[in-house]
């Protein structure tokens, strides 16, 4: 008796919940009154009806307890029991029960609303949710009779549900029944929204994007809206209030109720991402721009360095830095269409320019085109309240046909222009195959073909690393024309030098004629006037002798040509040969010039010429530029040979110090002295020749010192 009155009880609690009397007609155990179907209004629950459901849950809870006795008494008998299993039906039902407590909590986590959940896991919320089309006064009311409303599947959008062709306001609303301990850090996320919401939970508003009157979408922001801890109840009724312009209007994700934490970290792992990539962009534009400044190849530098920038600033708008530039969302909207309608231009004017062919027609009427949506961007907030969303949507259609047109000619003009630029178009190409299918999944997900995430924002990177790449491989052929140049241009110098040799032999026999004339008329008797214009000229001839020399000297060791000498010689016997030809071309006294050795006798195996020219030019430098006396050291040990030339005239300036030993550089720019400004470079050549090492140390306005190492000498 007492279980068949746990059964009535159980049978009126089902009608209770079931919250339907509109099926059948039958009178509503809650409210009390009948509701036929077909009705359209939310109804409130009558007083009282909170003490009869107090009632029914209580009966309830008793029939629970009935059934956890029954079953401790039959179907839980412990194994070590007296009492065997002897009915095959009870052990069946027993692992029935064990299979359905296992998956309770997974079926549980996505179930249609309305729907239990432990508190603890996530919960999607996806099915039968409760849908009113219009404005209604407490639709947040937990208390509101929601069961005659239509039944919905989320995401939606109006075309494609019960709203088709309905544009305005509509609420949503979804039961949850806790059935474990209340979430302290629970957040609903909703994803994206078009195209404003407010959302209340238990009756209480927990958060807003948009703003419904007066009207102010917000179509990109992912919702995600706290519940605190202290609203949740047994039974708990989300409600969200929509207002739709568009028939894509809607909720684009699919709802659920997770971990605050976890779906905020989420979130911002995302647009971090999405933030970094755009930096990475603006800083890349940079780099573009600055080789405007810097190479000839300017237009394409300039189209590429706009493309990039304007690629960085659309995605930072988008990656949630939107509304820390911006305050409104409309104007933020336009700034960052604005950057996406300037891409496909910018690109074909960047292609174009590359390949240095004419602007094409089609790319004139492209630019019309993406005027025309500009100035219908700007204009968007003009022309309507309620309509900007509708026009939003207008400009971005318009644009993938304008990005279709530029994708299909593209590849049209690449496949034309490949053959004849094939090593300026190779990467340029692989980069633009990698970023055609990330195009079409964006523009087919903008359609709403398919539901995939966007990717554009991924394969720009590569696209980008790929011209550059391009980039760099023109600056690796311009580097390699340039070398092939300072190539011709030595061969040129050669050439030049040649000429002088060729000249300077024509001459040279002149003045050996000359010279032998001077010697006999010395051998007369003169006067002391004409000892000094015989000196004179004695040593502009010297001079003179030099230059052919030198200049003999340094094409022979440039082109290769110098016969080298491998012969046992006194380096102090060079060094006599040196002071008394520095003395005859420098008019120097003798006494200026100070030997000093580490030995009496120092023999070297190599060329004697070659040694006897590097230090005579550093004597005769030495001589010229200072009126202080002369120390050549001379030192051998077990190391090498060491030679320094060392002076203390004015020394040379530290920003001349590495020119010094370039072609044609003197030291002075006063004429009067003499130097053909090449003693130096034959120095270094001669010293490179022989593996020594060449040290200058000059403190201006004190001392100049020239230091030859020479290693590994051989000895006697």
């Amino acid at each position: 008796m007492q279980i068949q009155k746990l059964r009535s009880y159980r049978g009126i609690y089902r009608l209770c919940r079931s919250g339907n009397p509109a099926r059948s007609g039958r009178r509503n155990l809650v409210s009390g009154k009948t509701k036929e179907p077909g009705s359209d209004a939310g109804v409130l629950e009558e007083p009282g009806s909170r003490e009869k459901r107090r009632l029914y849950q209580a009966h309830w809870q008793d029939e629970k307890q009935m059934i956890s006795l029954r079953g401790k008494r039959n179907y839980f008998q412990p194994f070590n029991s007296a009492v065997r299993f002897t009915d095959n039906r009870i052990v069946g039902k027993a692992g029935l029960l064990a299979i359905v407590l296992f998956l309770a909590p997974i079926l549980s986590l996505q179930a249609d609303c309305p729907v239990y959940y432990n508190g603890r896991s996530a919960l999607e919320l996806k099915g039968n949710w409760k849908l009113y089309k219009g404005p209604l006064s407490g639709g947040q009311n937990p208390s509101l009779n929601d069961s005659h409303w239509q039944s919905i599947n989320l995401p939606f959008t109006f075309d494609s549900s019960n709203a088709k062709g309905y544009r305005g306001e509509i609420w949503l609303r979804c039961r949850i029944v806790l059935t474990g301990q209340a979430p302290e850090h629970a957040a609903l996320y909703l994803g994206r929204v078009r195209d404003a919401d407010q959302v209340y939970f238990n009756g209480v508003p927990i958060g807003s994007t948009g703003k419904l009157q007066p009207f102010s979408p917000d179509v990109e922001s992912d919702r995600i809206y706290s519940v605190p801890f202290g609203l949740w109840q047994e039974e708990n009724i989300v409600a969200i209030r929509l207002y739709g312009s568009t028939g894509g209007a809607g909720i684009l994700n699919e709802p659920r109720v997770a971990h605050q934490g976890d779906l905020l970290t989420e979130n911002m792992l995302s647009s971090r991402v999405a933030a970094g990539f755009s930096f990475l962009f603006l800083f890349i534009s940079l780099y573009f721009f600055s080789f405007v400044i810097f190479t000839s190849r300017k237009k394409e530098n300039l189209f590429l360095g706009l493309f990039t920038l304007s690629l960085g600033f659309y995605h930072l708008i988008r990656s949630g830095y939107r509304y820390v530039i911006f305050d409104d969302f409309v104007f933020s909207y336009q700034v960052e269409l604005l950057c996406l309608y300037m891409l496909p231009v910018l690109f074909l004017n960047f292609f174009i320019s590359w390949i240095e062919r004419e602007r094409p027609m089609v790319l004139k009427l492209l630019e019309v085109f993406y005027g025309a949506l500009t100035l219908l961007t700007i204009a968007i907030p003009f022309l309507g309240e309620n309509r900007s969303v509708f026009w939003f949507d207008v400009t971005i259609y318009s644009n993938l046909a304008g990005v279709s047109i530029v994708l299909v000619y593209g590849i049209s003009l690449f496949k034309k222009t490949y053959g004849p630029h094939r090593d300026r178009l190779r990467f340029i190409g692989i980069g633009f195959m990698c970023l055609i299918p990330p195009v079409l999944n964006d523009m087919l997900s903008t359609l709403g073909v398919i539901s995939t995430p966007r990717i554009l924002v991924f394969a720009f990177p590569i696209f980008l690393g790929f011209i550059a790449l391009q980039l760099s491989d023109g600056i690796i052929q311009l580097n390699a024309a340039v070398k092939e140049q300072e190539k011709e241009l030595r061969q040129l110098e050669r050439k030049k030098t040649g000429t002088i040799l060729n000249i300077s032999q024509e001459f040279q026999h002149l003045f050996e004629g000359i010279k032998q004339l001077l010697g006999s008329t010395a051998e007369k008797k003169s006067t002391r006037t004409q000892n000094k214009k015989n000196r004179d000229l004695e040593c502009h001839l010297t001079n003179l002798e030099n230059l052919i020399l030198d200049s003999r000297l340094l094409s022979q060791l440039e082109n290769d040509e110098y016969p080298d000498k491998n012969v046992r010689f006194n380096l102090l016997d060079q060094i006599k040969l040196v002071s008394d030809r520095a003395i005859r071309a420098t008019q120097a006294k003798q006494s200026r010039l100070i030997v000093h050795s580490s030995a009496d006798e120092i023999i070297y195996r190599g060329d004697p010429e070659l040694f006897h020219a590097m230090v005579y030019h550093l004597v005769e430098n030495a001589l010229l530029y200072s009126e202080s006396d002369v120390e050549i050291r001379l030192v051998k040990d077990d190391r090498g040979i060491t030679v320094n030339v060392r002076d203390e005239g004015p020394g040379i300036p530290a920003e001349q110090q590495e020119l010094i030993f370039e072609r044609f550089v003197r030291g002075t720019e006063d004429q009067s002295v003499a130097g053909s400004g090449i003693g130096l470079t034959i120095v270094d050549e001669i010293a490179a020749r022989m593996g020594a090492s060449l040290r200058l140390d000059s403190g201006p306005g004190f001392y100049t010192s020239m230091e030859i190492f020479i290693p590994q000498a051989e000895a006697a």
